[in-house]
């Protein structure tokens, strides 16, 4: 079974984030990520709406995840 994730960028600082993707009643868009495997503490980044990735299943020839634009 494929995975389903998203990715995005934060709006503050302008990295890139994985993980579930969230979206508010007022219309903010969100990244959920895990802070690592072994814990269930959870990060909400707020993400810049127009950079919605979500991952195809496909990687690069260099092993790199491929998203497509939302």
């Amino acid at each position: 079974m494929r995975k389903i994730k998203f990715r995005g960028r934060i709006t503050d600082t302008k990295e890139w984030v994985c993980g579930s993707l969230i979206i508010y009643p007022d219309g903010e868009y969100n990244i959920l990520t895990s802070r690592n495997n072994h814990s269930s503490k959870m990060d909400d980044w707020r993400i810049d709406a127009d950079t919605v990735g979500q991952f195809t299943g496909l990687h690069d020839k260099n092993g790199k995840e491929i998203y497509g634009l939302g």
